[in-house]
């Protein structure tokens, strides 16, 4: 039997902004990190951490420092 392989907090938050994406939650420019901290109820840096995660497999652009993403 194959073992289960946990997931960090941050691809989990990941996997649930890439949901988002496909229902049509968060369209355009995403929201800014304290928002969306506060809409899933993370922390600011697991969001960072999920966002990174996002912009490195290309789901996410990155707009540069201070601007939302798309």
């Amino acid at each position: 039997m194959e073992s289960l392989r946990r997931q960090s907090l941050a691809q989990t938050t990941a996997n649930h902004l890439r949901a988002g994406f496909a229902s049509g939650h968060w369209r355009g420019l995403l929201p800014g990190v304290r928002t969306l901290a506060a809409e899933i109820g993370v922390s600011k840096d697991t969001v960072r951490a999920a966002l990174q995660l996002l912009e490195a497999d290309g789901t996410l652009k990155p707009q540069g420092s201070g601007k939302n993403r798309q």
